[in-house]
């Protein structure tokens, strides 16, 4: 036989739960149906630019999110304002060629973002009513190539003139309001070491980091001519100018040796022809007696060219 008490304490415990299960189904039955209404209510989305026409970039101001007044049922709105949608917007359907910036009015935002929700929500009071999205043309334009390069030579070679790049311009590609700032671009180092013929390598460029500048292209071959020399002299007269009339000057030497490097494939081209030395008599030194060679002429291929004499004495004789 059950128990009285038992039976009673039993039964008070199962009616808050009965309670409780009733209030939830009650409010189930209360959100259904208040959802499953047409209401009005606001939501926002956020839109996404894509298609841009080639020549512009975005501008940073230009406008995200727009907001507007809805008419759906409940569950409808509730899932938008959960999930926030983003809307498309293809530019190039909006943009003239040549515009700074391109407008949507109320009437084509309001078409996109209806397409975009579907026919069972309707889209109206747009906030803002159109949208201007802000532009910047890009300019193209050639830009000099510096090659950067850290050579070490076998004894007895050197480069026979600086190093250059192939091609010798590249194009980049940037908004306008930056382009003016872009003069040249400079290769990444080059390291060699122990070099003794031509060098030639590809090299990407030191491309400095920048939002929406482009490079084409993005490498180019480095090369430096290469060859070994060898010391030779030879003897140069010496050229004195700026003598006045009155006098006669004498210049002792009257030649000077010259000693340089030079590539071992044109040693029998140079000769004393080559070169153009001269003492400048307004420039000598009064107290000392002396004038300082000047070397006015030599072949550009020429390294170290150094004068054996570097004070040159001289002698007056007045007239």
């Amino acid at each position: 036989m059950k128990d009285p008490k038992k039976q009673r304490r039993s039964y008070k415990n199962t009616k808050p739960r009965v309670f409780l299960f009733f209030l939830v189904l009650a409010v189930l039955f209360w959100i259904l149906t208040k959802f499953s209404k047409e209401i009005n209510g606001t939501t926002s989305v956020q839109l996404s630019y894509g298609s841009v026409p080639q020549e512009v970039i975005l501008a940073e101001t230009s406008s995200q999110e727009i907001t507007f007044d809805v008419t759906a049922n409940g569950f409808t709105i509730l899932l938008h304002k959960l999930r926030r949608p983003e809307v498309p917007i293809a530019l190039n359907a909006y943009y003239q060629e040549g515009e700074n910036n391109i407008t949507i009015s109320n009437e084509q935002l309001l078409g996109v973002i209806q397409r975009e929700l579907g026919g069972d929500i309707v889209v109206r009071n747009l906030q803002p009513a159109s949208i201007q999205i802000q532009l910047d043309q890009m300019i193209a334009k050639k830009v000099h190539v510096v090659p950067t390069t850290e050579i070490e030579f076998r004894e007895g070679f050197q480069a026979i003139d600086s190093a250059y790049t192939q091609p010798d311009s590249v194009t980049v590609r940037a908004p306008k309001r930056m382009i003016d700032s872009i003069g040249t671009i400079t290769t990444q180092l080059l390291k060699a070491k122990d070099v003794a013929a031509n060098l030639s390598a590809n090299v990407g460029l030191d491309v400095p980091k920048r939002n929406h500048v482009s490079w084409e292209p993005t490498s180019v071959t480095v090369k430096l001519n290469v060859t070994e020399y060898v010391q030779k002299e030879l003897t140069v007269p010496i050229q004195l100018i700026n003598v006045p009339s009155n006098m006669s000057v004498k210049l002792v030497p009257e030649s000077v040796l010259l000693r340089m490097n030079i590539p071992i494939q044109r040693f029998q081209q140079v000769s004393a022809n080559d070169f153009s030395v001269v003492c400048d008599y307004a420039n000598r030194n009064k107290e000392e007696n002396f004038m300082l060679p000047e070397l006015l002429k030599k072949p550009k291929w020429l390294r170290e060219v150094e004068f054996e004499d570097k004070k040159i004495d001289y002698l007056i004789f007045k007239q």
